[in-house]
């Protein structure tokens, strides 16, 4: 379902548009997701391989309809 909205979002920015895009994975509410999906991870680990996971995956769908895009990585509290 997130991968959807990454590619619509992804898609439906003009090209040409120069903008820096932000990669990021939170949770419901600015929370990390952990705290919130019962199914998440429960070791540090895990978590990291999911976040990885989600950067991969984000960042993947952005180059494949703009290569060259600048981007920042955002991971504001994902220690928390």
């Amino acid at each position: 379902m997130l991968e959807r909205a990454w590619a619509a979002a992804v898609s439906e920015y003009p090209r040409g548009v120069r903008a820096i895009w932000s990669i990021v994975y939170r949770g419901l509410n600015d929370y990390p997701f952990w705290r919130v999906d019962p199914r998440a991870p429960k070791t540090a680990a895990g978590r990291a391989a999911a976040i990885q996971a989600a950067i991969d995956d984000e960042l993947g769908i952005l180059r494949r309809v703009h290569p060259r895009a600048p981007v920042i990585l955002n991971t504001w509290r994902e220690t928390g």
